[in-house]
């Protein structure tokens, strides 16, 4: 089925649809009942207190020399995966949560700095990489297939982080991951896949993702997840994001976006979603990643909006 999945987001890009990135040219059950890790109400309550955080954005190129970007015979062939990176830094003395991001087809970190500006004045370090084959650079770095290898981009970087001198303004044990669209795909494929899992990830949002495959079957997440979806999205079906939350273990939440296009409410292009998507991913994972448990009731609050938004949480 997911074969199927990359044929048709696959035709659809070529036709010119914006199946992956948008048109933006712009650069209740019982649920999670604690953080990943123990984490005290004195632990909490200076991150929500502080915000909005002063935030800096910088840009840093990391270079993977273990893995090729393309086959040798192909014309975007180089021996190494050259991994362009936005960052978005709030400004503070303590060590600070972790936003892993994955863009979509056709995409680049630069469509969504409305988000990740949101997320940096949060209280989140947002890291996001420009994928070698999937970004808008075009042909002839232009390879659907290539997400295949983009949750170990992710893990890279992730990596050259933490040991990097950025590496103690990160709290490790707070680390979280989110993506669009293919984004989305690489990002299940973090959580699910045992072909590419990063246990360091504690919690993961999903948003008008593809689900496609891996070279190893799929398992169960074994963290919260968020999967937030457009219910008339016709590159990546409602439906099939349904059936991969129904299959998911729990803690989980799907928020269901009531009429739009495919990426339209998480990049910059404007959106009546605008204000849902940035206050539920920002809920997510304060209650995922911080253990603010007041994150729960404003989870489904900021989710449940009639005629725009709705939330379910299993």
């Amino acid at each position: 089925m997911r074969s199927a999945g990359v044929r048709f987001i696959l035709g659809l890009c070529v036709v010119g649809v914006p199946a992956c990135s948008g048109a933006s040219t712009r650069s209740v059950a019982p649920l999670v009942t604690s953080a990943p890790h123990t984490t005290t109400h004195a632990d909490v309550v200076p991150i929500s207190q502080q915000r909005p955080f002063a935030i800096s954005v910088s840009h840093e190129t990391f270079i993977d020399t273990s893995r090729p970007t393309a086959p040798v015979d192909h014309p975007a062939y180089s021996p190494k995966r050259t991994l362009p990176t936005d960052l978005y830094l709030p400004k503070s003395d303590k060590p600070l949560p972790l936003i892993m991001f994955s863009h979509g087809y056709h995409g680049a970190p630069s469509k969504f700095s409305q988000l990740f500006r949101a997320w940096a004045e949060a209280g989140y370090i947002v890291a996001a990489p420009q994928f070698p084959l999937t970004s808008d650079r075009g042909a002839p770095y232009d390879i659907l297939t290539d997400y295949q290898n983009q949750p170990a981009d992710i893990s890279f970087v992730l990596s050259e982080l933490l040991k990097s001198p950025l590496g103690s303004k990160i709290d490790a044990k707070r680390i979280g991951a989110a993506g669009l669209s293919l984004g989305g795909a690489t990002t299940f494929g973090l959580v699910d896949n045992p072909c590419c899992r990063d246990e360091r990830i504690r919690a993961a949002a999903m948003f008008d993702a593809v689900h496609l495959v891996f070279s190893k079957p799929d398992e169960k997440n074994r963290i919260p997840i968020l999967i937030a979806h457009i219910d008339t999205d016709i590159a990546s079906p409602y439906k099939i994001l349904r059936k991969v939350y129904a299959a998911s273990a729990s803690p989980k939440w799907f928020l269901t976006f009531h009429i739009g296009v495919h990426p339209e409410a998480y990049e910059d292009t404007p959106s009546p979603h605008d204000k849902t998507a940035i206050a539920t991913s920002i809920d997510f994972f304060d209650l995922t990643l911080l253990g603010d448990e007041t994150a729960r009731s404003r989870l489904l609050k900021d989710g449940t909006n009639p005629g725009e938004s709705k939330i379910l949480a299993g």
